[in-house]
């Protein structure tokens, strides 16, 4: 049995031009989870989460909602809900991409969460 959790960071892509979010991979004993951060998609999200046992990416709030729900303009809406975070269109994409199957879906706060597992 293994008694190193190998843990790779790498860049979540948030368009917001800010520094701070980071995803990142963690191996141990031959398992691997993989968590997104605050970001949109990106290539290396997908990479890096193909063979992964678990994934967990985020899903932010539809554009049309955060007008009329959150009383947002469409232009912040758009740029928020689709270049700083991932619009729920694209995480269906996201999750076709790396194969997974979910398991669990969670919104802490405003953002929902889908964990996924490799299917077998």
């Amino acid at each position: 049995m293994k008694k190193f959790i190998n843990v790779f960071p790498f860049s979540a892509e948030s368009g917001s031009g800010i520094d701070g979010s980071v995803s990142f991979t963690l191996e141990w004993n031959d398992l691997k989870f993989v968590f997104s951060s605050d970001t949109y998609p990106n290539k290396w999200f997908a990479e890096f989460a193909t063979d992964a046992d678990l994934v967990i990416h985020e899903c932010f709030i539809a554009v049309p909602d955060l007008v009329t729900k959150m009383g947002w303009t469409p232009e912040m809406a758009l740029q928020v809900g689709t270049q700083i975070h991932t619009a729920p269109e694209a995480f269906g994409k996201v999750m076709s991409a790396v194969e997974t199957r979910p398991v669990g879906v969670g919104q802490p706060r405003s953002q929902c969460l889908l964990l996924a597992e490799r299917n077998s």
